[in-house]
C-alpha cells in the first residue's frame, strides 16, 4: 500500500510539475533496502560517527574496483557499508557520482546534456543509463534518511537533496533541481552558497517565466514528497 502510494505521488509530480521519471532508476543489481535504524541514543550516534569514518574507506575500495571494470564488486563494496550505516549521507553521494559514471564497456554512449537546457562547458560526460543509476541512488538514500528529526538526520537529508538538485538542474530539470535546493538550503541555512552558482541562479530566474502557479505547484509537490 505504501508502495502504491508513493507510486502516484510521483506519477502526480511528473504529470503536474516535469519531475524526471525514476522508472529506470534502479541500480543495476538487487540491492536490499536500506532499514532505518531505532531512533538516535548514545549508542546510534556513536554509530553514525563510525559510519562517516569508514566512508572514504568503502568510497576508495568502491572506486578501485569500478576503475577496473568490476562494477558488481564495486556496487557491493558500497551496498554492504549502507546495509550496516544507511544514514551515512557522504557515503550514498559518492555512491551516486560513481554511478554516473559512464560504463563505457558495458557499451554505454556517452553525452554532455540528456535533455536541452542551461548548458556549460565542464558538463561531465554521463550516459542516459549512467544518469538514471545515479538518481536511483539518491532517492534510497533520501527514504533511507527521511521521517527522523534529529538534527543529524535532518542535515544528512539536507545534503542529498542538494546533490539530486544539483544532478537535476546540470541534466535538463533546471526548475525541479532548483526547487530541491531551494528546500535543502530551507533546511539547513549553512548550504546557502549554492544558491549563488551561476546556474542555479539561471535556473531560478527561470521561475519567473514559468509563472508563479506552477512554481507553487512544484514546491508543495516536492514538500509532500521529501517532507521538508
Amino acid at each position: 500500500e505504501v508502495s502504491a502510494m508513493r507510486a502516484s505521488t510521483h506519477a502526480a509530480l511528473r504529470a503536474s510539475a516535469h519531475v524526471p521519471s525514476t522508472s529506470r532508476a534502479t541500480p543495476s543489481r538487487p540491492a536490499a533496502r536500506a532499514r532505518a535504524p531505532p531512533r538516535a541514543s548514545s549508542t546510534s550516534s556513536a554509530s553514525s560517527t563510525s559510519s562517516s569514518s569508514n566512508a572514504p574507506c568503502a568510497s576508495k575500495a568502491a572506486m578501485a574496483l569500478w576503475t577496473a571494470g568490476a562494477f558488481d564488486a564495486a556496487e557491493s563494496v558500497f551496498e554492504s557499508h549502507l546495509e550496516a550505516h544507511p544514514r551515512d549521507a557522504k557515503a550514498w553521494i559518492s555512491y551516486a557520482q560513481m554511478q554516473k559514471k559512464v560504463r563505457f564497456s558495458a557499451g554505454e554512449l556517452p553525452t554532455a546534456r540528456l535533455h536541452p537546457g542551461l548548458q556549460s562547458d565542464s558538463d561531465v560526460r554521463v550516459s542516459k543509463e549512467s544518469v538514471f543509476r545515479a538518481r536511483g541512488v539518491l532517492y534510497r538514500a533520501i527514504d533511507a534518511c527521511s521521517g527522523e528529526r534529529e538534527r543529524d538526520a535532518e542535515s544528512s537529508l539536507a545534503s542529498l537533496l542538494q546533490a539530486l538538485g544539483l544532478l537535476e538542474l546540470t541534466h535538463g530539470y533546471e526548475m525541479y533541481g532548483s526547487t530541491l535546493l531551494e528546500m535543502a538550503v530551507k533546511s539547513q541555512p549553512k548550504l546557502t552558497p549554492v544558491l549563488r552558482w551561476h546556474r542555479v541562479r539561471c535556473a531560478r530566474a527561470g521561475h519567473l517565466v514559468a509563472g508563479a502557479g506552477r512554481v507553487r505547484k512544484m514546491r508543495e509537490s516536492l514538500r509532500s514528497r521529501f517532507g521538508v
